[in-house]
This record gives structure tokens, C-alpha cells and sequence, in this order.
């Protein structure tokens, strides 16, 4: 059994404070004395992990392309650091259904206890270990020359330069290739379920501003196609391209760290464009929303102005965020880090008694449509649970409008049990996907799930009561124009993108306009207002026609892009019971009072100077309110736009609304775009 010291070793905390490190100390005492018999037994069965080479080839084999998940390790894995934890558990966490394979090329056996706890709860999870070494007897190369660069490289061992790295390089593709598989890096943390089908993913290259190779998919963009989580099916030709021309003695160049790695992936999928129509390329922000130089900023307590606020902005935006382990390895991951906070919420085990059986996850979800699905919305899950091996159960309730005993409201219940592991419990609670019924369209406040975990006599041991907010039956967006169609057109196509079925009403205040407009979509509607009325007008006649209790107001020449969290907004109001949450924009961030600015090419949030002013939420209080806001109908309707105001009527807004009473918020890495057209 571990002992409580050498646990916290192994997880990486012995740098922590006296206190942090007392509370720790306790929890994982727990953890560890509490483990059960059949786990103690087992944790020597390595037979249940590791596998021969021929049972990790039919390993790799089984099952469907899109849920296998291959990664390496080739240094440490020796003690079990918190950086290890907390990638498999991310991993688990958001794809708990995958089927996880991993080559361990390491001299020594990598430390059994780590991986066996997640094969103990259900997880499949398996591996070979190959020492370098022993690459040779595999048989892993598709030609004679990726045979002869792999014994050149064996045999030169660590005088390579990037020995390991292009090791790793090696095996990625050869055996992408030979299987299909989700390859993942050993340092990047999943905060969704990654996409289906093939993709790779961009990064940003922020260093001196040199010319770009011509290998970038971006030069003049800085992109380039980066290695470090992609899928890539059977008999791929991107990957069978980089095997044939990266590794060859004759073309290697052993001191070029990229050249075997990103390079070699962008040359191939430049040389195999015409036949990638079902290769999606993701943006930065959605694998490595941070650069490498900058990837010290997520174990660092300051290196953001709020940890909690980041790590919320990677759940919403990114697929998955890496640690660049060559650039990070050596620093600790300090109390109050975003991954210090991941270490402690995101986590299969029960690190207390407190969170044994216990729900993780956001209490309120906000679904983007009339469909809630948990791996995609947040995160639901249960912790470790000892009594679900005695059969015990867990039941999911969703009430849409239940609380507001609403005649046709939809009640859905789900029984998961007599839970057979963990593992079983998590997939079927990622796998629901709740959609309300023609009968619960009447827009209402709140819905509700509930999740329980049950013992077998019936006695409930775990409960959650998780708000659900419906973002298009609670949210109305209101624009007003004057002659410009075209704006509220791409106005309206970029709400529908990020927020389907959200309506949009519009007004329009040119001479041309008339009743007969026609709309521009199923969810838009015209709103009538005299010709030549001004924005004060327009804007009272649109929160008037609204029937939501939210409506974001925003400006004809603006448009929704993948920074645009208005499920922030939304959540954000109504957890804080504020009545304006603000969105912020490149363009006018530096004029707002009390703000903080955005680097979009960092995602780094710097604090100015607050003034006193509090954070709520996340979001900084202010005085006044950027142009584009979500506001309470009700509190619209209090105070409404001075009539006498056709334009530059915003500051007097934001003056009335604060002697009314309005309390408003910046919440200023909820971004909009600014668009031009006519």
C-alpha cells in the first residue's frame, strides 16, 4: 500500500504551503487507506495493463477508429506526478468511452499503480512497453529506409539532439497509419470530447517576426499544422507521406527539432491537398490556445488575472490545451494554477471523504439549442464510488419547466444499474443527450436535472440539482438598422452558427423600410418602427416585442465568432442576479472604464487597475456597459432609452441605468467582432 508521504510525492505537491499541504495530506491519507481490497490485489496484475506485442497490434485493431486513443510515454512515468493524473483523467473525464493504447518506450516499466487505478474503474486502458531498444524486433516501418533510420537512430542513442522526440515522431505516424487512432501528446489536457472524424489542428507561431517557412499552412497568418493531437485514419496518406519523406537517412537532419515533426505534417498535407475534403483543420484556439513560450502562464498562480476565469475560457472555446512538457517540465504546478484547479475538480478519484460518490461538474449547464448533451454542454460525472460494486445505482431526472408546474412540461428519466463500474456510470451520463418536447416550448426561467447516486436499498447516497438554461427560449437578440440589410444578415447567420434557433427581431429605421420586409431566416422577425427613428426608439420598441426574459443588444455592424460566449453572459446573469453582463471587443476594450484587455494572440487576460471596483463572477463591475450587452427584459423595461436620443445615446444610458439601480458587469473575454459592409 502507499504511504501518505510517498503519495504526496507522487503527485507533485511536496511544494506546496504548510497548510495546503496538511489539507492534501488528509485527503489523500483517505484515498489511499480506503482502497479496496480486489484493487489491492490486482495493482500486481500487470498483465491487465501491459500487454504483449501481438495482444497491443490486435488491441489497436478492435473496436471503432474514432474511439481509440494512442499516446507514448518516453521519459518519467516512473512516480506518479500530478501532471500524469491529470491527463489521463481529462482524458477519461471527456472521452470516457475510448478505448486508450499507449506505447512506453521508456528503459523502465512505467509505474504500474497510475495506470492499473483507471483499468480498476472500468476504463480500457492498455498498453506495450517496447524499450528503444527493442523498436528493431517490432517490425514498425513501411519502407526499407524507415528500417535503416530506425537502427541509425538506436544505435546513435541520446547523441541525437531530439532523440525521443523524433522517436515519438516516428512512431505517431507509422503507426496512425498501420491502425487510425486519436493520437494524443502525454501533456495536453482535454476540456471537450474531441471531434469526430479526421482532423489536425493549427498553431501560432508568436515568436520573432521572421519570415515564415513555406512549409506553414498560414505564412502569412503564422499557422502551421502542429502534430501534437490529431486523428488520422487507416492507410492515411498524410501520414504514410511524412514516413516515406521524413524518415530517410538520406534526408534526416538530425539538429532540426521540426523537421521529422511539423514540417513533415505540413509538407505532406500540402502535398496531399487534393484528397483532404475530410480532413478538418481546427483553429488555434481549439488544441493549443496557448504557444509554447507562453504555456507557463497555466501552472502559474499569477499567470492570469483569475485562474478560475481562464480555465472556464478553455471549457468553452478549446478541444484541448497543451503543457508543451519540453518547455514546462521543470516548473511546479502552484497552488492556485489553472492546472492546480483542474487537479482538484476535474478528478476520477475521491481526494476526501467528503467527494466519495460524489457529482462533479458545473452546477448550471447552458445548452446552445433546444438539445442538451452533457460530454458536449459541461461536465457530469461521478467520483469514486466503493458501494457501486455492491449494486448500487444512479438515476437521472431532467425537468424542463417542472419547477414552474407548466401543463406539458417533459420529464425524462434515466436509470443507470446496477452499476457495474465507474467507467460504465460516466460513458452513460456522457452519452445522454436531452432534447425538449413540442409541449415545453413555452419559454420559461429555469429547467432542472437532477442526478442521483442511489444505494441498493433505495437510500440515496449523492444528489445534484443542476440548473439548465436553454439559451434560445431564454435569449432574444435586438439590432436596429437604417438601410443595411445586408448587416443584420451577417448579423444574423453568425447567431445562428454559434446558437441555433436563437431569435434575432430587428428594426429598421430607413425611408425604404415598411412592414413587408421580408425576414431573413426562420428565426427573425421585422419589428415596425417610424421612419427615421433613431436608436432610442427602436431599441424601447425591440425590448417591448421581446418575450424572452434576456435579450443581447447589439449594433448592425457587429457579428458572433468562437470567442462570443454568450452562454456566459446568460449564465453569468443569472447566477449573479446582476442585470447587464457586457461583452468586450478588440476594437473598443481600451475605452471601457475599469477593463481588462485581451490579447487574442496570447489569451492572456491582464488586469488593469479596478479602482475598488469587486469581480463578480468572473467578470469585473462596472460603471458603464460596452455597446454590446445581455440585460434582463425586466430591467430594460425600468429603464428605458431617452427618446429624445436618436444617437450617441449610450452613455445617458448607462447614466439612467445606473440611477435606477441597474448593476452591470464587464465581462470582456466575451468577445464580438466588428464587420464592415453596407
Amino acid at each position: 500500500m502507499l504511504t501518505v508521504v510517498s503519495l504526496i510525492s507522487l503527485l507533485g505537491l511536496s511544494h506546496v504551503s504548510a497548510s495546503h499541504s496538511r489539507a492534501w495530506r488528509t485527503a489523500l491519507a483517505w484515498n489511499s487507506l480506503r482502497l479496496p481490497s480486489k484493487d489491492r490485489r490486482e495493482l500486481g496484475n500487470l498483465k491487465s495493463v501491459f500487454l504483449s506485442l501481438a495482444e497491443f497490434e490486435a488491441e489497436m485493431e478492435s473496436g471503432q477508429v474514432d474511439d481509440r486513443v494512442l499516446f507514448f510515454i518516453t521519459r518519467g512515468w516512473q512516480v506518479e506526478s500530478i501532471r500524469e493524473r491529470v491527463f489521463l483523467d481529462a482524458l477519461f473525464l471527456r472521452n470516457p468511452a475510448a478505448r486508450v493504447a499507449f506505447v512506453a518506450t521508456t528503459p523502465h516499466l512505467p509505474l504500474p499503480e497510475l495506470l492499473q487505478r483507471y483499468v480498476h474503474r472500468g476504463y480500457s486502458l492498455h498498453g506495450v512497453h517496447v524499450p528503444v531498444d527493442r523498436l528493431l524486433t517490432t517490425g514498425w516501418w513501411l519502407t526499407d529506409e524507415n528500417r535503416l533510420w530506425l537502427e541509425q537512430q538506436i544505435h546513435a542513442g541520446e547523441t541525437v539532439p531530439y532523440f525521443y522526440t523524433h522517436i515519438t515522431d516516428y512512431l505517431r505516424f507509422y503507426l496512425l497509419h498501420r491502425f487510425g487512432a486519436l493520437y494524443t501528446d502525454s501533456d495536453s489536457i482535454f476540456m471537450q470530447s474531441a471531434p469526430t472524424g479526421e482532423f489536425v489542428g493549427l498553431d501560432f507561431e508568436n515568436g520573432p517576426a521572421l519570415e515564415c517557412p513555406a512549409w506553414f499552412f498560414d505564412p502569412p497568418g503564422r499557422l502551421y499544422a502542429a502534430p501534437g493531437v490529431l486523428r488520422l485514419y487507416q492507410s492515411s496518406e498524410v501520414a504514410s507521406g511524412v514516413m516515406v519523406a521524413a524518415f530517410d537517412p538520406r534526408n534526416y537532419e538530425p539538429s532540426c527539432f521540426n523537421c521529422v515533426g511539423p514540417k513533415a505534417l505540413g509538407e505532406s498535407l500540402q502535398a496531399a491537398s487534393a484528397s483532404l475534403k475530410g480532413i478538418q483543420l481546427l483553429p488555434q484556439h481549439a488544441l493549443y490556445p496557448l504557444s509554447y513560450r507562453n504555456a507557463h502562464w497555466l501552472l502559474e498562480a499569477d499567470g492570469f488575472a483569475s485562474s478560475a476565469l481562464f480555465l472556464a475560457h478553455l471549457r468553452r472555446t478549446s478541444v484541448a490545451v497543451h503543457l508543451f512538457g519540453g518547455m514546462t517540465s521543470s516548473r511546479e504546478i502552484e497552488p492556485g494554477s489553472v492546472v492546480q484547479l483542474l487537479a482538484s475538480s476535474d478528478t476520477l478519484t475521491a481526494l476526501s471523504p467528503e467527494l466519495v460518490c460524489s457529482i462533479g461538474g458545473s452546477r448550471t449547464l447552458v445548452a446552445k439549442n433546444h438539445t442538451l448533451a452533457l460530454d458536449k454542454a459541461s461536465l457530469v460525472f461521478v467520483r469514486d464510488c466503493p458501494p457501486l460494486e455492491d449494486g448500487a445505482f444512479v438515476d437521472v431526472h431532467v425537468d424542463f419547466g417542472a419547477l414552474l408546474s407548466r401543463p406539458g412540461t417533459s420529464r425524462q428519466h434515466v436509470r443507470f444499474g446496477p452499476a457495474s463500474s465507474l467507467a460504465s456510470i460516466n460513458r452513460g451520463l456522457a452519452a445522454l443527450e436531452f432534447t425538449t418536447s413540442a409541449a415545453s416550448n413555452t419559454r420559461h426561467d429555469t429547467d432542472r436535472l437532477f442526478v442521483s447516486v442511489v444505494a441498493p436499498s433505495g437510500r440515496p447516497l449523492r444528489e445534484a440539482n443542476i440548473t439548465v438554461l436553454l439559451f434560445n427560449r431564454l435569449v432574444t437578440v435586438l439590432v436596429h438598422t437604417s438601410g443595411r440589410a445586408p448587416m443584420i444578415q451577417s448579423l444574423y447567420d453568425s447567431v445562428q452558427m454559434w446558437f441555433p434557433g436563437t431569435t434575432v427581431l430587428a428594426s429598421d429605421g430607413s425611408q425604404a423600410a415598411g412592414q413587408t420586409a421580408s425576414p431573413l431566416g426562420d428565426c427573425m422577425s421585422w419589428v415596425t418602427v417610424p421612419p427615421g427613428a433613431g436608436a432610442s426608439l427602436a431599441r424601447n420598441t425591440l425590448v417591448m416585442a421581446a418575450t424572452t426574459p434576456f435579450v443581447l443588444v447589439i449594433d448592425d455592424d457587429w457579428k458572433l465568432g468562437p470567442l462570443s460566449h454568450l452562454d456566459v453572459l446568460l449564465e453569468v446573469l443569472h447566477t449573479s442576479g446582476f442585470d447587464i453582463a457586457g461583452a468586450g471587443s478588440p476594437q473598443d476594450a481600451a475605452g471601457l472604464i475599469n477593463s481588462r484587455e485581451f490579447d487574442r494572440a496570447e489569451g492572456r487576460h491582464m488586469q488593469q487597475p479596478s479602482r475598488g471596483h469587486e469581480r463578480v463572477e468572473g467578470c469585473l463591475r462596472t460603471d458603464t456597459t460596452p455597446q454590446v450587452f445581455m440585460a434582463r427584459r425586466s430591467a430594460l423595461l425600468r429603464s428605458a432609452w431617452d427618446l429624445d436620443l436618436k444617437t450617441g445615446e449610450h452613455e445617458d444610458f448607462s447614466v439612467r441605468a445606473k440611477a435606477a439601480g441597474l448593476r452591470a458587469l464587464s465581462c470582456d473575454y466575451v468577445q464580438v467582432m466588428q464587420h464592415h459592409g453596407t
